[in-house]
């Protein structure tokens, strides 16, 4: 109260300052001092007349003084600037009913479900008054054979517009609207026709089930590979293989950021596009069903990162379209706020886990991942003394030149060679890599940091002539210099 008091005060010594002056009127509406909230709200739809905000609070006050008409004068004229508010529109079919004005709410409630379809809420309301409205209408029928609205003598008043209208005509000379208010009212949601059955939440909820699954599979697979020191020649045969392994922990944090920022981003989206009643159940499972899928795919043989993108974008905007069915241009505004906000999610993830290089250079990783679908590989013949020129080709990308810069080397030979005290060398012109002695028939070693288009050389030394098969494998493609 003594924050009410100062408020007032300083409106009253500040009477142009139209934000504090609406701050007092709500808070003397909650403190349920109306008289005195009805002052301030005049004056505020006087002078403030692009808040819709302002007529909704001051017709509210009206009802609750008991001032129905007033009331209903203040959402009719606000209704005609501000013909698109859902909230508003809902609120003058209440005061309607309220004020038993029927046939007023029952045109009001059908306006609501013109412009959102399915709000639960206007379908139950109007499905009520239509049940008195026919009671009325049977009972009038003896002495009103025609059952319109309004009807009087021979002239039928339209309960939108309030033109008189023949008693012979079916809709409104000036409005067009209809004038057998029970069938034009009711209409696709009248009680005598069954409402059509909503397949989407068993369908989402099996889908939901079966991407869980399927991903939870792909992904226990992955971590229950066992470490192994050989990168190269072991369960990794491909850049993608790679990729699937090392960036495991990825993958699930960006399956588990989708699935729980999704239904915010869903309902932010429907919040900024306008949607009257945004249905928070509906919201949730369309959003769960978006945010498996696109985790369930992203481990679908074949389906790379273009393919990702164009499945996801038409999948969301078909269920978008269904759900916001004839509403095209919400349909779009939810869409792609919701687009936007997934893409700067996955962007902000991967860039902070690997980096920008990754974000910029995604396609083209894509792109050599299609062109190169084995592991770069190359066998020498080698007799000691051998001395072999390398050089590894860049991929186009310096994040997968970055990320493939391990190079699997692969030693065979017969038992008697191990005692020819077989050496290897591998390096640059600036620094060795490896050097070591070959110890057994089958050694495989690896070599990092290897930096594409420079020269490396190879080197087998043996106390006496000793063949070896020697395999070399790594993502960068390898030639021989």
């Amino acid at each position: 109260m003594a924050e009410t008091w100062a408020l007032t005060q300083y409106v009253e010594a500040h009477p142009d300052n139209q934000e504090q002056r609406w701050r007092l009127a709500k808070k003397l509406y909650k403190e349920e001092d109306y008289r005195l909230a009805i002052e301030h709200l005049q004056i505020l739809s006087n002078e403030w007349k692009d808040k819709s905000g302002i007529p909704r609070y001051l017709a509210a006050t009206y009802m609750r003084l008991g001032r129905a008409e007033e009331a209903v004068g203040v959402l009719e004229e606000s209704i005609e600037t501000w013909p698109t508010d859902a909230k508003m529109l809902e609120q003058l079919a209440m005061v309607y009913e309220s004020s038993g004005r029927k046939e007023n709410a029952a045109v009001a409630w059908a306006e609501v479900l013109k412009q959102n379809p399915g709000h639960t809420f206007a379908i139950k309301a109007g499905r009520s008054i239509v049940r008195q409205l026919k009671k009325g209408h049977q009972d009038r029928t003896a002495s009103n054979p025609t059952g319109r609205v309004g009807s009087a003598g021979n002239v039928v008043v339209c309960a939108r517009c309030g033109a008189e209208n023949t008693p012979e005509q079916l809709s409104c000379m000036k409005c067009n609207f209809g004038l057998d208010l029970v069938a034009d009212i009711v209409g696709e949601h009248s009680e005598d026709t069954p409402e059509p059955l909503n397949i989407f939440p068993p369908l989402a909820k099996l889908s939901i089930v079966a991407g869980l699954i399927y991903g939870g599979y792909k992904t226990n697979s992955v971590l229950s590979l066992e470490p192994s020191t050989d990168v190269v020649f072991e369960f990794r045969k491909t850049l993608l293989e790679v990729i699937t392994v090392d960036m495991i922990t990825t993958r699930i944090v960006l399956g588990l950021a989708l699935l729980i920022a999704w239904p915010f981003f869903n309902q932010s989206a429907q919040y900024a596009a306008g949607v009257g009643r945004i249905r928070t159940d509906s919201a949730l499972l369309q959003s769960m069903v978006f945010a498996v899928l696109a985790y369930a795919l992203s481990w679908l043989p074949g389906v790379g990162v273009t393919a990702w993108i164009v499945i996801m974008l038409g999948f969301t905007l078909a269920v978008t379209i269904g759900v916001f069915w004839k509403r095209w241009g919400q349909a779009a505004q939810v869409w792609a706020l919701q687009c936007m906000f997934v893409a700067i999610l996955m962007t902000t993830v991967l860039g902070a886990m690997h980096g920008t290089n990754l974000v910029r250079e995604l396609f083209a990783v894509e792109s050599f991942v299609r062109e190169h679908p084995t592991m770069s590989s190359l066998e020498l013949s080698a007799e000691t003394p051998f001395s072999q020129e390398l050089r590894w080709e860049s991929t186009g990308s310096s994040w997968v030149d970055e990320f493939g810069d391990i190079v699997g080397i692969r030693f065979q030979m017969s038992p008697a060679a191990i005692s020819s005290n077989l050496k290897i060398e591998f390096g640059s012109d600036e620094s060795v890599i490896l050097y070591q002695r070959l110890v057994g028939t089958d050694m495989i070693l690896s070599a990092e940091n290897i930096e594409p288009d420079k020269v490396y050389t190879l080197r087998l030394k043996a106390d006496e002539p000793t063949s070896v098969t020697v395999t070399v494998a790594s993502v960068l493609p390898v030639h021989q210099n």
